[in-house]
């Protein structure tokens, strides 16, 4: 698993939004301070593992830090038989890429790991 840092944007497993506010606490367990947002929308402070266990164990928990997903935000061009091609910023670019074949020219804002 790779180490928290203070760069990268992370939730916890059950999606509760995360700010972490330091990597390198001196506490050998649990070195890693971040402020969690609940259900309220009030700030807690929780310690980590510098891995963003919230347990020191192997066993996945809801509390864990994990990467926030990344937006996925384009245009992308579709072809007959379900074949797409590129992700483009703006949909000029890919009406200026597309193919003859095209069908189809649709707009996507998905999160990283959501199905279209």
């Amino acid at each position: 698993m790779k180490k928290i840092n203070m760069t990268d944007k992370y939730q916890t497993r059950d999606g509760l939004t995360a700010r972490v506010l330091c990597v390198n606490l001196n506490r050998p367990l649990y070195p890693v301070v971040a402020a969690i947002t609940n259900e309220d929308g009030i700030e807690v402070i929780w310690y980590f593992t510098d891995e963003g266990r919230f347990i020191n164990t192997n066993v996945d928990r809801v509390e864990d830090l994990i990467p926030k997903p990344k937006r996925i935000k384009g245009w992308i061009n579709v072809y007959p038989y379900c074949y797409i091609y590129g992700l483009y910023p703006t949909k000029k670019e890919a009406d200026e890429n597309a193919d003859p074949q095209r069908i189809a020219c649709i707009e996507i804002d998905v999160e990283e790991g959501e199905g279209l």
